[in-house]
């Protein structure tokens, strides 16, 4: 019983971890006074762990003061190959 309330406490802990690293979406970034906004991926499909197809949302404002100070916002689309081990799991 003491064992298996140390891993339930183990996993707890990992688990707190994990979070707290997490930023959480959508994720920000800010470079020379421009801004990049991007949103949670979606994955579409994961075929046999090789063949990823995922989309994601983007927005990007310029500096402030810039000529054509506005929002761009996009999507992207992509189909990417993907390895795995069977030992790391």
């Amino acid at each position: 019983m003491k064992s298996m309330i140390g891993f339930v406490a183990l996993i707890l802990a990992l688990i707190s971890i994990a979070q707290a690293k997490d930023p959480g979406w959508p994720r920000q970034m800010k470079k020379d006074g421009a801004t990049l906004i991007i949103y949670q991926p979606q994955v579409d499909s994961w075929n046999n762990f090789t063949d990823l197809e995922a989309r994601f949302a983007f927005s990007v404002t310029p500096p402030a003061g810039k000529p054509g100070d506005r929002c761009y916002t996009g999507g992207r689309w992509s189909i990417r190959k993907t390895t795995w081990s069977r030992s790391a799991i």
